[in-house]
């Protein structure tokens, strides 16, 4: 003999597809027939209540209506005052993201040959210059300075310190 009705088996029995061998068992096995004979009364039990519940008024349907959108409406402003705390928390999260993510140096991109020779012909222009480009304002005075000074001046050159 086989063991009992398993639940899939009793759901079948009280759902009425049922198949050859479980109802040998049932038929057979007092302790399958007691659980059946409590599952299907439970089951009609419940179907019962259900349509007692479902045949009432439409004045006891619209009764629950007020009933539950005043229960609804006593609770929406503590969700909305939550609401508007987590909208301006998302809000400002979302600005620090940005400013974050926005701030520093952009990437830098592969140095391109054509820059590489460019950047070293200028350092070779800074090299064979006679002063640097900072000091160039200074070096065009001293050369006009130096034309004005006539010639045997600039031979002799003798420092005026040393004139007695």
């Amino acid at each position: 003999m086989r063991a009992h009705l398993t639940d899939c088996e009793m759901t079948d029995l009280i759902s009425d597809t049922v198949e050859g061998t479980t109802l040998a068992h049932l038929r057979a096995c007092a302790t399958c027939r007691t659980e059946y004979a409590r599952l299907h009364t439970a089951f009609v039990d419940f179907a019962m209540d259900s349509r007692v519940q479902a045949e009432r008024t439409e004045a006891f349907f619209q009764r629950q209506r007020v009933r539950i959108g005043c229960r609804v409406s006593d609770r929406r402003p503590f969700v909305w005052r939550w609401r508007s705390v987590w909208a301006s928390a998302l809000a400002t999260g979302a600005l620090v993201a940005v400013f974050l993510t926005r701030g520093g140096t952009p990437p830098r991109s592969p140095a391109d040959p054509e820059s590489d020779q460019a950047l070293l012909s200028a350092v070779q222009h800074a090299i064979q210059r006679e002063a640097p480009v900072a000091l160039s304002p200074a070096a065009l005075l001293i050369a006009d300075m130096e034309r004005g000074v006539p010639e045997l001046d600039r031979k002799m050159a003798v420092p005026k310190g040393d004139q007695r």
